[in-house]
């Protein structure tokens, strides 16, 4: 589901696409989730428990003071250019 979202855009998923990704029937997706809006919000809950965020982690740093480690959270992450 996480590659559909990012490819396609959340929007443009439908929920068909996503029963048909998951492998199960729409009766299951919808005893599950009732709502599209309630299958994203778990799939972001779980995307956010089990990913931590690059930037995040310069947060955790000792080794910069206070101020640095803010604005360390805004330098662009290694290997993703700016267009």
């Amino acid at each position: 589901m996480e590659e559909l979202f990012h490819t396609r855009g959340i929007h443009a998923t439908s929920v068909a696409a996503l029963i048909e990704a998951a492998h199960v029937s729409p009766r299951t997706c919808y005893v599950h989730f009732p709502t599209k809006n309630a299958l994203v919000e778990e799939c972001l809950r779980r995307f956010e428990s089990e990913k931590s965020i690059a930037a995040e982690a310069e947060l955790e740093r000792e080794d910069l003071p206070p101020a640095q480690r803010l604005l360390a959270t805004f330098d662009p992450v290694e290997g993703i250019r700016r267009r």
